[in-house]
């Protein structure tokens, strides 16, 4: 046990030291674009700001609202990861990511079979 406990602070440390230097300036604008823009390409939001605009409302109202809004939840999210990382591990965050993952993917599986 204290075995899993000493790596787990020698990973996180490990971790953190490679993040802190790899993602400064640039690097980390480019990552972030590209995962925000593959993980919102078809989303939901981008549907419903095409459907905003389909319907006649004016398209550069429509892109700022939603860039604002897209900055503000992002912006949000960095926050609170920021402050989560202080009382959480990120070995611990990395699990509690990967067991919501499963749950959904399970509850996907169970509403396609009719269960739920």
């Amino acid at each position: 046990m204290a075995e899993e406990v000493e790596e787990e602070k020698e990973f996180e440390s490990r971790v953190s030291t490679k993040t802190r230097g790899q993602l400064s300036g640039l690097r980390a604008v480019l990552l972030s674009f590209g995962v925000i823009f593959a993980a919102e390409w078809g989303d939901l939001s981008q549907i419903l700001s095409a459907g905003l605009v389909a319907q006649g409302k004016d398209p550069v109202g429509v892109f700022v609202g939603s860039w604002a809004a897209l900055v503000a939840v992002s912006g949000l999210g960095v926050l609170v990861g920021k402050r989560l990382t202080a009382y959480v591990s990120v070995t611990m965050i990395r699990r509690i990511g990967g067991l919501l993952c499963l749950l959904l993917a399970l509850m996907t599986t169970l509403k396609i079979f009719g269960v739920l």
